[in-house]
Protein backbone atom coordinates (compact mmCIF):
# COMPACT_ATOMS: atom_id res chain seq x y z
CA UNK A 1 0.00 0.00 0.00
CA UNK A 2 1.70 3.58 -0.88
CA UNK A 3 3.00 5.62 1.79
CA UNK A 4 0.69 8.72 2.70
CA UNK A 5 -3.02 8.74 3.00
CA UNK A 6 -3.84 5.87 2.37
CA UNK A 7 -1.79 4.29 4.96
CA UNK A 8 -3.91 6.21 7.35
CA UNK A 9 -7.19 4.70 6.12
CA UNK A 10 -7.11 1.27 7.76
CA UNK A 11 -10.85 -0.04 7.47
CA UNK A 12 -13.24 1.33 4.96
CA UNK A 13 -15.44 2.84 7.66
CA UNK A 14 -12.28 5.25 8.71
CA UNK A 15 -13.59 6.98 5.41
CA UNK A 16 -17.13 8.10 5.92
CA UNK A 17 -18.09 8.60 1.87
CA UNK A 18 -15.58 6.82 -0.10
CA UNK A 19 -16.51 4.09 -2.06
CA UNK A 20 -14.58 1.48 0.16
CA UNK A 21 -10.96 1.02 0.88
CA UNK A 22 -10.65 -2.31 -0.62
CA UNK A 23 -12.11 -1.13 -3.94
CA UNK A 24 -9.51 1.40 -4.08
CA UNK A 25 -6.87 -0.57 -3.32
CA UNK A 26 -8.26 -3.19 -5.86
CA UNK A 27 -8.19 -0.28 -8.59
CA UNK A 28 -4.87 1.50 -7.07
CA UNK A 29 -2.91 -1.60 -7.58
CA UNK A 30 -4.30 -2.50 -11.27
CA UNK A 31 -3.20 1.36 -12.26
CA UNK A 32 0.82 2.09 -13.19
CA UNK A 33 0.87 5.83 -13.25
CA UNK A 34 4.29 5.22 -15.03
CA UNK A 35 3.45 8.78 -17.63
CA UNK A 36 0.88 11.15 -17.99
CA UNK A 37 -1.17 10.70 -20.93
CA UNK A 38 -1.33 13.76 -23.41
CA UNK A 39 -5.11 14.93 -23.23
CA UNK A 40 -6.73 17.98 -24.86
CA UNK A 41 -8.12 20.32 -22.68
CA UNK A 42 -11.80 19.64 -22.17
CA UNK A 43 -14.12 21.05 -24.78
CA UNK A 44 -17.65 23.58 -23.45
CA UNK A 45 -20.16 20.77 -23.82
CA UNK A 46 -17.72 18.51 -21.34
CA UNK A 47 -16.72 21.02 -19.29
CA UNK A 48 -20.80 22.40 -18.54
CA UNK A 49 -21.60 18.91 -18.01
CA UNK A 50 -18.43 18.43 -15.44
CA UNK A 51 -18.86 21.56 -13.86
CA UNK A 52 -22.67 21.19 -13.07
CA UNK A 53 -21.61 17.50 -11.30
CA UNK A 54 -19.04 19.21 -9.31
CA UNK A 55 -21.04 22.20 -8.45
CA UNK A 56 -24.31 19.97 -7.75
CA UNK A 57 -21.68 17.19 -5.51
CA UNK A 58 -20.39 20.23 -3.49
CA UNK A 59 -23.85 21.16 -2.86
CA UNK A 60 -24.74 17.67 -1.83
CA UNK A 61 -21.70 17.05 0.68
CA UNK A 62 -21.70 20.83 1.91
CA UNK A 63 -20.28 21.68 4.24
CA UNK A 64 -17.55 19.29 3.44
CA UNK A 65 -15.11 19.92 0.52
CA UNK A 66 -14.24 16.34 0.21
CA UNK A 67 -16.54 13.67 0.82
CA UNK A 68 -13.87 11.63 2.54
CA UNK A 69 -12.85 12.93 6.22
CA UNK A 70 -8.97 11.93 6.01
CA UNK A 71 -8.85 13.65 2.70
CA UNK A 72 -10.63 17.08 3.69
CA UNK A 73 -8.34 16.90 6.67
CA UNK A 74 -5.30 16.97 4.64
CA UNK A 75 -6.18 19.50 1.78
CA UNK A 76 -7.17 21.98 5.24
CA UNK A 77 -3.87 21.83 6.01
CA UNK A 78 -1.96 22.03 2.89
CA UNK A 79 -4.20 25.07 2.76
CA UNK A 80 -3.09 26.87 6.24
CA UNK A 81 0.84 26.25 4.85
CA UNK A 82 0.15 27.06 1.06
CA UNK A 83 -2.52 29.66 0.90
CA UNK A 84 -4.20 29.95 -2.59
CA UNK A 85 -3.18 32.29 -4.81
CA UNK A 86 -5.66 33.93 -6.20
CA UNK A 87 -4.11 37.13 -7.82
CA UNK A 88 -4.51 36.27 -11.85
CA UNK A 89 -5.45 32.62 -13.09
CA UNK A 90 -1.90 31.61 -13.83
CA UNK A 91 -1.30 31.89 -10.51
CA UNK A 92 -4.25 29.64 -9.58
CA UNK A 93 -3.68 27.02 -11.95
CA UNK A 94 -0.28 26.79 -10.61
CA UNK A 95 -1.41 26.53 -7.03
CA UNK A 96 -4.08 23.65 -8.07
CA UNK A 97 -1.52 22.06 -9.58
CA UNK A 98 1.09 22.33 -6.57
CA UNK A 99 -2.31 21.49 -4.27
CA UNK A 100 -2.92 18.17 -6.54
CA UNK A 101 0.93 17.26 -6.48
CA UNK A 102 0.49 16.93 -2.76
CA UNK A 103 -2.62 14.73 -3.12
CA UNK A 104 -0.79 12.69 -5.63
CA UNK A 105 2.02 12.60 -3.33
CA UNK A 106 0.03 11.28 -0.48
CA UNK A 107 -2.42 8.69 -2.77
CA UNK A 108 1.75 6.96 -3.73
CA UNK A 109 1.31 8.73 -7.56
CA UNK A 110 3.65 10.33 -9.98
CA UNK A 111 3.29 14.25 -9.95
CA UNK A 112 2.39 16.01 -12.60
CA UNK A 113 4.63 18.48 -14.32
CA UNK A 114 3.67 21.69 -13.13
CA UNK A 115 5.46 23.34 -16.23
CA UNK A 116 2.60 21.67 -18.71
CA UNK A 117 -0.41 22.84 -16.96
CA UNK A 118 -1.92 25.60 -19.10
CA UNK A 119 -0.81 23.07 -21.90
CA UNK A 120 -3.19 20.44 -20.34
CA UNK A 121 -6.00 22.06 -18.66
CA UNK A 122 -6.33 25.61 -20.73
CA UNK A 123 -8.72 25.25 -23.39
CA UNK A 124 -7.78 26.86 -26.93
CA UNK A 125 -11.06 29.60 -26.28
CA UNK A 126 -9.11 30.96 -23.23
CA UNK A 127 -6.07 31.67 -24.78
CA UNK A 128 -7.78 32.91 -28.41
CA UNK A 129 -9.74 35.48 -25.55
CA UNK A 130 -6.66 36.41 -24.10
CA UNK A 131 -4.60 37.36 -27.26
CA UNK A 132 -7.35 39.34 -28.03
CA UNK A 133 -7.18 41.02 -24.88
CA UNK A 134 -3.63 41.93 -25.15
CA UNK A 135 -3.79 43.42 -28.64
Amino acid sequence: MPQGLTHKLQKEEDCDDCAGLKSYNKILGRLKYETWPKEDPPDLPELGSSTWTLLHSVAAYFPKVFPCGECGKDFEEFQENHPPQVQSREALEDWMCQAHNHVNTLLGKPTFPCEQVRERWTPPFLEHDQEKKND
